[in-house]
């Protein structure tokens, strides 16, 4: 056992010292991490503005007008990432959150319409679906070696889990303490800091042949790879089940929000209703791809929770270490 522990933190000072190994790794992490936070802050705090000004059926409709938009503007911002210099592109993204915050801020200090709210944030999430693909895109131009791109990856992920916890604290004590509107400005600040390593970060050029607009077709792009997504089962299988366990994921984002602005003191009591029908399902099991949220299904139905690679291990005939079932690794 002491072995086992030794070998885990053996390996999480590996992945951090990888991943942290240069300079421009660290801006790039650093500049994940504050905005990241930022990105959760934000959602905790219009998810709160929305219960306020409409109930749970305005929050259901805040996260529609986020995620509808950016779905469909996901296409477009992955040619950004194609087309210039990918550091660019995650700075702007970034600055422009930066400014549509405090443009959210402003309308909610103004007593604005609810719907004005929502058709700014419906802005910040579609400006925020450049962010990965252009940060995926600039990784491996910071790395020098594959450990530290497979590190960068795993901590990149780490982050992203932490600061749902980091950013759901932040903004509590934001709303607690102050304003809807200040939280929308201090969350406006958390992103002008973000965006100053990555200012600092090696702005990598633009091949030609990346250069060329004429072979920007992110539409056709995108239906090409629906179809190549239903015309191959693997891919349909890897989709779907991660589609379905991010509906769940939103979903219970929705349910957790409207509980924590009702009572934050009891429990799982307005999930009640969602976690009794999930038990007498009869499932043995309950599958969702977020840490956070795989705990509040097991802590609401006393059921174990998997993540959904899970499934696809045991579909394609992989151990838990991804080694094949019937041979040695």
């Amino acid at each position: 056992m002491e072995g086992q522990r030794g070998r885990t933190g053996s390996g999480i000072h590996r992945s951090l010292a990888g991943a942290l190994a240069t300079a421009q790794l660290r801006r790039l992490q650093v500049g994940w991490a504050v905005s990241a936070v930022g990105g959760w802050v934000f959602f905790v705090a219009l998810s709160v503005y929305a219960f306020d000004a409409g109930g749970a059926t305005a929050v259901g409709a805040a996260a529609l007008t986020r995620m509808v938009p950016a779905g469909l503007a996901a296409p477009l911002a992955g040619v950004l990432a194609d087309r210039y210099s990918r550091r660019d592109v995650l700075f702007g993204a970034i600055v422009a959150r930066a400014l549509l915050l405090v443009g959210i801020g402003a309308a909610v200090a103004a007593s604005a319409p609810l719907a004005v709210v929502l058709a700014l944030g419906a802005l910040f999430t579609i400006v925020a679906t450049a962010h990965r693909p252009a940060q995926a895109a600039l990784l491996p131009s910071l790395v020098e070696t594959p450990h530290q791109l497979a590190a960068s990856n795993a901590v990149w992920s780490a982050i992203d889990n932490g600061a749902f916890l980091v950013g759901a604290a932040l903004s509590g004590a934001l709303i607690a303490t102050t304003s809807m509107a200040d939280a929308f400005f201090v969350t406006a600040a958390l992103f002008a800091v973000a965006a100053w390593p990555i200012a600092r970060i090696e702005r990598d050029p633009v091949p030609e042949y990346r250069a060329r607009a004429e072979h920007a077709r992110p539409i056709a792009d995108a239906v090409y790879g629906f179809r190549e997504v239903a015309s191959d089962s693997r891919l349909r299988l890897v989709v779907g089940v991660l589609s379905i366990s991010t509906m769940v994921e939103g979903a219970i984002d929705v349910l957790v929000a409207t509980h924590q602005h009702w009572d934050h003191l009891s429990g799982f009591d307005q999930a009640r209703d969602l976690f009794d029908q999930v038990t007498a399902s009869g499932a043995p099991q309950v599958a969702c791809d977020s840490e956070t949220c795989r705990w509040q299904i097991a802590h609401g139905t006393k059921l174990p929770s998997v993540h959904p690679i899970d499934y696809l291990h045991r579909a394609y005939g992989l151990g838990a270490n991804g080694a094949a079932r019937n041979g040695s690794g």
